[in-house]
C-alpha cells in the first residue's frame, strides 16, 4: 500500500478525508513529474497534532494561524493545510484565515482552476470543485478559480508572477480576462517582498528547464511580464530602453534586445541575469553623452543596484555585474591572444569561462547574427588551450610560492608584484609555469632592480 493511502486511512479512522491538491494532482494528470505533496483536509491543526501523537507520526507547524504544517509519516513527507477561507489586506500573506470550511470553499480560495483539483487519497476519486479545472487542464488554459479574476489577483500580488510562471513552465495560455486583470493589478507587485519577487523571477528565467516542455519558455515569460506591465515593476531600469533604437547592428530596441539576449543565454541563472541586464546602462549614458560608449561600466553599477535590491547573494551579484562589465571586450575580434590570456587572468577562470556564452547570446539576440559567433569561439578556444596548457589564472596556481620569493630577497609588497609579473609571463608564454622557469624569471627581475614587466621581443 502506498504511503499516501496509508496516511489517508489514518485520517479516515479519525473521521476525516485526506486529499492531495495543487501541483501534485495537476502534474499527475498532465503526465509531468510530481515532487512536493500538498494535502488538505477539514482536520484542524490541534486535532491533527492529537492524531499524530496517537498514531505515531510527526507534525511540524509551519503557520498555526493559517493551519499549515509539515507531516512526516514513515518515508512520506507532505504539507498539510486545513480547508480554509482567507481574507487579505496589504502584502502576500492573508491577514485572517477561517479554517474548517468545506472543500468547495477551500477550492475557491485557491488561485487557478488547474491548481484546485483534488484527489481523494483513499479512493483515488478526482474532485473538480470549481467545475472548470479539468476542462482548463485539457485545453491548457490558465483561469482563476472565481469567475471574477479581481477576487483572486486583487488579494495577492505574488499571484501575478505565479500566473506567468505557470504559463511558461506548463506552456499554458492565459485567459484574456485574467491577463487584462493582471495588467490592471500590476501595482500589487510593489507590496510583495523583494525575496519573493526574486524567487519567482528566477523560476521564470529558468522555466524552460522545469519540465522541458517549451525550449523558449523563459522568453515567453519575459514577454508576458512586459506585456502585463510586471517587468517594469521588477526591474524598472529596463523600461528606460523601451522604444530606444540602437542602429544598424541591432534589429530590436534596447529593452527588447535585453529580453532576446536573455532568451538566447545558456540555462544558468547568472548568464540569464547577465543577458537581461548587459545593456541596462545604455539609455543612461546616451541621455548624458548622446552615445552608448561606457554603457558597460554604467551597466555594472546598475546591475549591482538591481540585484542588491532584489536580495540576490553577494557572489551572484559579483558574477553578473562583472559579466555586464566584460561583455564589450574584444568586440571586433582584433585583440591578440596574449592580451586575452592576461584579460582572462585578471577576471578569473569562472568569469572568463562564462564570457563566450554571453557574447554569443548578445550577438544572436541582436536579431541579425547566427551561431557560431567568431569572437565567442575565439574565447572558447583560448580558454580551452589555457586549461590544456595549465596556464595559471591566479597567483595560487603558479608553481612557486611567496615564501620562495621571500627567501630570494623580495620584501613586503614586492612579493605580490613579482607574482603578478610571473602571471603575466605565463600569459605571454604558457610554458613558463614551471618552478625552475619561474625562479629564473624572478631572479632576472631582481637583477633588473624589480622591473616587473615581461620582456618584449
Amino acid at each position: 500500500m502506498s504511503g499516501e493511502k496509508s496516511l489517508a486511512e489514518v485520517f479516515w479512522r479519525n473521521g476525516y478525508r485526506l486529499y492531495a491538491v495543487g501541483g501534485y494532482v495537476r502534474n499527475g494528470l498532465l503526465g509531468l513529474p510530481c515532487s512536493d505533496l500538498d494535502v488538505a483536509s477539514r482536520c484542524p491543526l490541534e486535532a491533527l497534532e492529537d492524531m499524530a501523537r496517537r498514531e505515531g507520526f510527526s507534525v511540524a507547524v509551519v503557520n498555526r494561524r493559517l493551519g499549515t504544517c509539515k507531516i512526516r509519516y514513515g518515508s512520506l513527507e507532505a504539507e498539510h493545510t486545513c480547508f480554509r477561507r482567507e481574507s487579505y489586506g496589504r502584502g502576500h500573506a492573508p491577514e485572517e484565515a477561517e479554517t474548517g470550511v468545506t472543500l468547495r470553499e477551500d477550492a475557491f480560495s485557491r488561485d487557478f482552476t488547474v491548481n484546485a483539483i483534488y484527489r481523494d487519497l483513499l479512493t483515488g476519486e478526482l474532485i473538480d470543485a470549481t467545475g472548470r479545472g479539468l476542462e482548463d487542464l485539457a485545453c491548457r488554459r490558465l483561469r482563476t478559480t472565481t469567475k471574477d479574476p479581481w477576487e483572486i489577483l486583487g488579494d495577492d500580488g505574488l499571484r501575478l508572477l505565479r500566473m506567468v510562471r505557470f504559463a511558461c513552465e506548463l506552456n499554458f495560455r492565459i485567459d484574456k480576462g485574467l491577463f487584462a486583470c493582471a495588467r490592471a493589478n500590476a501595482a500589487k507587485l510593489d507590496e510583495i517582498s523583494p525575496e519573493r519577487v526574486r524567487d519567482e523571477l528566477n523560476r521564470i528565467l529558468l522555466s524552460d528547464q522545469k519540465y522541458g516542455i517549451h525550449p523558449m519558455a523563459h522568453r515567453k515569460g519575459l514577454l508576458l511580464l512586459k506585456a502585463a506591465g510586471l517587468l517594469e515593476r521588477v526591474v524598472p531600469e529596463l523600461k528606460a530602453g523601451r522604444g530606444m533604437a540602437q542602429g544598424s547592428y541591432h534589429r530590436y530596441t534596447v529593452e527588447h534586445h535585453a529580453i532576446m539576449t536573455c532568451a538566447e543565454a545558456s540555462p544558468m541563472l547568472e548568464l540569464r541575469l547577465a543577458g537581461l541586464l548587459h545593456d541596462v546602462g545604455k539609455p543612461y549614458v546616451y541621455w548624458e553623452t548622446g552615445r552608448f560608449y561606457g554603457h558597460d561600466k554604467r551597466g555594472r553599477e546598475l546591475a549591482e543596484q538591481i540585484l542588491t535590491r532584489l536580495r540576490y547573494p553577494k557572489a551572484l551579484i559579483g558574477t553578473v555585474s562583472s559579466l555586464v562589465a566584460m561583455h564589450m571586450y574584444d568586440l571586433d575580434g582584433r585583440t591578440s591572444e596574449k592580451k586575452i590570456r592576461r584579460f582572462a587572468q585578471r577576471w578569473g577562470r569562472e568569469l572568463f569561462s562564462l564570457l563566450p556564452a554571453l557574447r554569443e547570446a548578445d550577438f544572436v539576440g541582436s536579431g541579425y547574427e547566427k551561431r557560431p559567433i567568431a569572437t565567442a569561439e575565439k574565447f572558447r578556444r583560448i580558454y580551452r588551450q589555457m586549461e590544456e596548457r595549465h596556464v595559471p589564472f591566479s597567483a595560487r596556481e603558479l608553481e612557486i610560492s611567496g615564501e620562495e620569493l621571500l627567501a630570494m630577497g623580495y620584501q613586503g609588497r614586492e612579493v605580490g608584484q613579482v607574482l603578478e609579473y610571473l602571471l603575466r609571463c605565463c600569459a605571454a608564454k604558457p610554458g613558463d609555469n614551471s618552478r625552475r622557469r619561474l625562479l629564473t624569471l624572478a631572479r632576472q627581475a631582481r637583477q633588473r632592480g624589480g622591473m616587473f614587466a615581461p620582456q618584449e621581443k
